[in-house]
């Protein structure tokens, strides 16, 4: 292999890797969102499932990827807020409420979307006609996404400066770490939650339709993949930072990418493996979900999973 063909299959590493790593990263900060309000929320691959279906239904009818974009950023937002209501409001377990919530959105999206199975709505594509994509190695890799790649590291960059920077970030963390105080400075942690739970469902289902306008015009039930229990995953060993989850995104993303230039890069490693991942992501979050002493270690909100009501 020539040095110009290798140059050629690093930069189309490298963009793959950008693109996959995106849905991942929008909804684990999302989910950032909501656990450093005190609020764990299991359902991100159910409610990515949902954003999908909602995106596919909303471009098949309209023909505009800009509304199916929207309904399933709504369809998110939806699911999440159902989640909301039962862990906030009616103080049922986390784990259970954002899990039931998450195979509602998954088990509904696979029942109605069974007719759509076949029909193919519009791709977003990247910019491949920017002189700036003909830099070698990185001109395709950054100057060359879709949009919603350039949206995703907007979100990114925002989410940092409102966590850490601004004092939404500090009301968000007052409330996951001693909502008992937050209330008594006058802060309603309700709301704060809510709205943070809200985030975490928009991103989620942002997430999804991503998914359906940038990898398959075509829908299927196993569209996701097991991307929501990464991005759960990426968030506590991020310690719950917008910045670090979407580095560990990278590396989730070059993995994924890698899967279909095994053969071109001549390593002979079962792809098997790779698709194993998910599964050992899920198995590694339920694993600490349930220990709390696990969880303050990783720098978890000291207060997430519990909910909060007023004496």
């Amino acid at each position: 292999m020539g040095t110009e063909a290798v140059a050629v299959l690093i930069g189309s590493l490298l963009a793959a890797t950008i693109r996959s790593a995106s849905p991942i990263v929008l909804a684990a900060v999302g989910e950032i969102y909501a656990e450093r309000s005190g609020v764990l929320n299991l359902g991100l691959d159910g409610i990515m499932m949902a954003g999908a279906f909602a995106c596919y239904i909303g471009a098949h009818i309209s023909g505009s990827l800009a509304v199916g974009i929207l309904l399933g950023m709504l369809a998110g937002a939806l699911l999440s807020l159902l989640h909301a209501v039962f862990a906030i409001n009616l103080g049922v377990d986390q784990i259970i409420s954002s899990l039931m919530v998450g195979y509602l959105g998954a088990a509904v999206a696979d029942f109605l979307g069974r007719p759509l199975m076949g029909i193919q709505i519009p791709s977003l594509s990247g910019n491949e006609t920017s002189v700036l994509t003909q830099i070698p190695v990185v001109g395709r890799a950054i100057f060359g996404q879709n949009v919603l790649v350039y949206v995703t590291l907007v979100i990114v960059v925002v989410s940092w400066f409102i966590l850490f920077r601004s004092r939404p970030g500090l009301v968000i963390t007052a409330v996951g770490d001693n909502p008992r105080a937050a209330d008594s400075a006058g802060i309603n942690v309700g709301r704060v939650r809510y709205v943070c739970v809200l985030v975490g469902g928009v991103l989620a289902g942002l997430a999804g339709a991503y998914i359906a306008c940038v990898y398959s015009s075509v829908f299927s039930a196993r569209l996701i993949a097991g991307r929501g229990w990464i991005a759960i995953a990426l968030v506590v060993f991020s310690a719950y930072h917008p910045v670090r989850a979407a580095l560990g995104g990278l590396f989730f993303g070059g993995i994924e990418a890698l899967q279909f230039r095994m053969e071109l890069l001549q390593v002979d490693v079962p792809y098997h493996f790779l698709m194993m991942l998910p599964y050992i992501a899920t198995i590694l979050v339920l694993v600490i979900a349930g220990r709390e002493k696990l969880l303050k270690l990783l720098g978890a909100p000291l207060t997430l999973g519990r909910p909060y009501k007023r004496e």
